[in-house]
């Protein structure tokens, strides 16, 4: 029997982070425009918050990936091993990318609050975890651009 079918969990991972990561691009306005104070206001407290929560459904969504092998649609054709890179490229980005926020906030010495909830207090300023969050927003520019290009090869 082949599978033809993502299970009904996977497709709820998959549009539930579509939707959190493309609400996380908004922060681009800020790049773009200076940021409007209505983008700021509305999206800036939670940026941090969904990104945590993007990180812990990667991880669950990677372990589900593990344990349905063999039990999710094959990919074939020429661009099977295309496809295949992109989605461990995804994969990575959607780890790397909340990572990087997290060694940015700690590193800076501002700790993590997630939803109101401090995760990791304020403290010393760690100059490595500083370093490597200095990677967030050009990793946000190349997830966006694999972000465009999964969608594109999706049509």
């Amino acid at each position: 029997m082949s599978v033809t079918r993502y299970d009904g969990f996977t497709r709820l991972l998959h549009w539930v982070m579509a939707l959190l990561i493309l609400s996380q691009f908004v922060k681009f306005v800020e790049y773009i425009d200076g940021g409007e104070e209505w983008f700021k206001g509305t999206f800036g407290p939670f940026h941090g918050s969904v990104g945590f929560v993007i990180l812990v459904l990667a991880v669950i969504r990677i372990v589900w990936a593990v344990l349905q092998c063999g039990k999710r649609p094959a990919l074939t054709g020429k661009g099977a091993v295309l496809a295949s890179l992109g989605h461990k490229a995804l994969y990575a980005g959607m780890v790397a990318l909340p990572l990087t926020g997290i060694f940015k906030l700690v590193g800076n010495g501002w700790g993590l609050r997630v939803f109101d909830a401090q995760l990791i207090a304020r403290g010393e300023e760690i100059a490595w975890m500083a370093s490597l969050g200095e990677w967030h927003a050009p990793l946000s520019w190349a997830l966006a651009i694999m972000v465009v290009g999964h969608i594109v090869m999706g049509l």
